[in-house]
């Protein structure tokens, strides 16, 4: 998660964003290599409407990476 996405989520709390702004900030990293990027959920693969992809059928035939 990227600190950008904690702002699209409906938190009402201030303490609960603030938490999961810090956790997305530590925990984000820029990608070295887009080549070994997981494809499903991946914020830095979209379609033109921003959201994230996951084709169950092919997860479950072990396209998991690249």
């Amino acid at each position: 998660m990227q600190t950008k996405d904690v702002d699209k989520l409906k938190i009402l709390s201030t303490f609960l964003k603030d938490v999961l702004y810090s956790w997305a900030k530590a925990s984000y990293t820029e990608p070295t290599c887009i080549g070994k990027e997981i494809i499903w959920n991946n914020p830095n693969i979209t379609d033109q409407n921003k959201k994230t992809f996951f084709y169950h059928k092919w997860y479950d035939r072990g396209i998991k990476v690249h």
